[in-house]
């Protein structure tokens, strides 16, 4: 079954090299249509045997819709150019379409992780980026453009996303979609198709707010009409809940806490148990110093987000956002339990397994030194030895008590599945360096340094690269640092 990918660009030569080296040997065609380039991105598309047609612009899903006609695969998967694809999401997608004679859905709704400059996952968004090649499949919209298609299933699949990184770049694209948005609505009357435009509003005034505070008080007010024209029969539950979290977050920012729960609370009542909007929840009670009741809500998270790890079954799925940030949570909420609380948990951890409570009770016994420590780490270590949250943990935990060998042993099975985990491939790389491999030690030293300036990493690098001859790199890295 032929596959294309399609992909729409103007002046990507920054980040094109990285999402066509992830397409390369997945798909029998990539097609790209380029709407204006002034640099070297048609050249490098072409370097990569690319099809590369020019399109004169007239909005987004105009080119989307002349890159799908010059498509000639059966499926076709729609790709900005700041994605990356990895391996095993492709092979997720090639699991689903090989399962059935006549696949019963036109369309595939997958997931977009949204990185940071840290290598960590900011949020996860998702939208239908794959669809059959039907005439009658056309995207639509200027901006925030999307397939225009009725059978759609969610599938865990995911594409990684670099384009949250630079904050200059989010404000220019958000200010552009401004306009844009002013301009659609006007003649809007579909109370549908203006109910997901005020979901863009919102998304945008969000990111504007960083700059400057009236786009939150303009994010308030549109979110009360968002709220007020939302109809559950006939409208999209995903773009309501999602939009509440924007509106939540607006009331956070001026620490209107009654305002921030009465609008989690109608995102949970689509979704009562989804763990991002009762993490939500325990934030704000949290923000509120209602500490005993933001307890309740972040333990009730725990308890729904283990339905929401990384490979899942492959079924129509929700994907939390919030399950990415287990660490950073627990180190905030630690000292807020009492001795008696965690003595609770502790005894009911054999009967629930629940891997994030657990991962509060190691924590807790590390920080007070509890002999119980050592004796559940030895039973974890045996029962979760190939739980991919477990495996992580393991590796930093091994690799600050200098057991490199059991720290990279953990790491590697770790990027199996999660190649591109900036901490990870930092501590491989540290391992390799000590052990004087510095072959390997330049491979996931560069694999940290991808969209990453960390800049303690730099010294280990450049005596990586000292050590392998590479004099001229270096130079040229000392330069660039000094400046």
């Amino acid at each position: 079954m032929k596959i294309s990918a399609a992909l729409i660009m103007k002046n990507e030569e920054e980040n094109l090299p990285r999402l066509l080296k992830s397409l390369q040997g997945k798909f029998d065609e990539i097609v790209v249509v380029d709407t204006g380039s002034t640099d070297r991105s048609i050249e490098i598309a072409k370097e990569y045997g690319c099809k590369v047609y020019k399109k004169k612009w007239n909005g987004f899903a105009d080119a989307r819709n002349y890159a799908i006609s010059k498509c000639e695969g059966k499926w076709i998967w729609h790709f900005d150019a700041d994605f990356e694809l990895e391996k095993d999401e492709f092979n997720k997608f090639q699991v689903y379409i090989r399962s059935y004679k006549e696949i019963p859905y036109d369309a595939i709704n997958i997931y977009v992780k949204n990185f940071g400059l840290d290598g960590r996952v900011l949020s996860i968004s998702s939208q239908t980026f794959i669809h059959k090649n039907k005439p009658q499949i056309k995207w639509i919209g200027d901006i925030h453009e999307r397939v225009d298609v009725e059978e759609v299933i969610a599938l865990p699949i995911f594409v990684n996303h670099y384009g949250y990184q630079k904050t200059n770049v989010q404000l220019q694209k958000a200010k552009r979609n401004l306009k844009l948005l002013e301009s659609e609505i006007k003649n809007l009357k579909d109370k549908k198709e203006i109910f997901i435009k005020y979901f863009y509003f919102m998304q945008t005034y969000a990111i504007l707010a960083y700059e400057d505070d009236k786009y939150n008080e303009k994010l308030k007010k549109i979110g009360e009409k968002f709220i007020d024209i939302f109809d559950e029969k006939r409208m999209n539950n995903h773009f309501f809940s999602y939009g509440m979290t924007y509106l939540v977050e607006a009331y956070l920012k001026d620490k209107d806490y009654c305002n921030a729960i009465r609008a989690i609370n109608r995102a949970l009542k689509i979704w009562n148990f989804h763990p991002d909007y009762l993490y939500k929840k325990a934030e704000i009670l949290f923000a509120a110093k209602k500490y005993d009741l933001a307890k309740k809500y972040y333990l009730k998270f725990f308890e729904h987000a283990i339905d929401f790890q990384p490979g899942m079954k492959m079924v129509e799925v929700q994907v939390s956002e919030s399950v990415n940030k287990i660490d950073v949570i627990t180190e905030k909420i630690l000292d807020y339990f009492t001795k008696e609380e965690i003595d609770e948990i502790y005894k009911n951890w054999k009967k629930e397994k629940n891997i994030y409570k657990i991962y509060l009770l190691l924590r807790y016994f590390e920080e007070h030194n509890d002999e119980r420590f050592l004796k559940l780490f030895k039973k974890i270590e045996k029962i979760f030895y190939n739980n991919s949250f477990f495996e992580k943990y393991f590796a930093i935990y091994y690799f600050n008590r200098k057991n490199y060998e059991k720290s990279l042993q953990f790491a590697q099975m770790f990027l199996q599945n999660s190649e591109n985990d900036k901490t990870i491939n930092e501590i491989v790389a540290k391992i390799y360096y000590q052990k004087a491999d510095y072959k390997n030690a330049r491979i996931y030293f560069e694999k940290t340094l991808i969209d990453n300036y960390n800049i303690e990493i730099y010294p280990d690098y450049i005596n990586t690269l000292k050590a392998l001859g590479e004099d001229e790199l270096v130079e040229k890295l000392q330069k660039v640092l000094k400046n």
